[in-house]
């Protein structure tokens, strides 16, 4: 019987990455039945980080499910640097942004991950 990893660990120790943010954060696997299209392509993305009433959704892909940790904590800290860095030019990957997210922890290693395991987009 495999293992579902624990997000909320996995976000606890991602904003450990941080400076305190001011949000209210939540993450969960996404429902794809649910989810509008528009904020979350189930074919191209693997995460979204959603603004809602009562703070902020950080979703994930179901697919994902069986990925390692380190491939979790990357996702889970992608999407906090869109809390931590702000969109600059109508961009949400700024240049700074792109420099920020090359310091998470085992980058390279979780983007190879995906590459191999998820390429072009989320495979279930």
């Amino acid at each position: 019987m495999s293992h579902i990893p624990d997000l909320d660990a996995l976000l606890i120790t991602a904003l450990g990455w941080f400076a305190p943010l001011q949000h209210r954060i939540h993450v969960d696997w996404v429902d794809l039945n649910e989810v509008d299209p528009v904020i979350f392509h189930e074919h191209k993305d693997w995460a979204c980080c959603i603004g809602k009433r009562d703070g902020v959704f950080i979703g994930i892909h179901p697919c994902l499910k069986r990925a390692p940790q380190y491939v979790l904590l990357y996702l889970i800290g992608h999407e906090l640097l869109h809390l931590a860095i702000p969109p600059h030019n109508g961009m949400h990957h700024s240049p700074a942004f792109y420099v920020a997210e090359r310091l998470l922890p085992k980058y390279a290693k979780a983007c190879h991950w995906l590459g191999e395991n998820t390429h072009p987009g989320p495979k279930c």
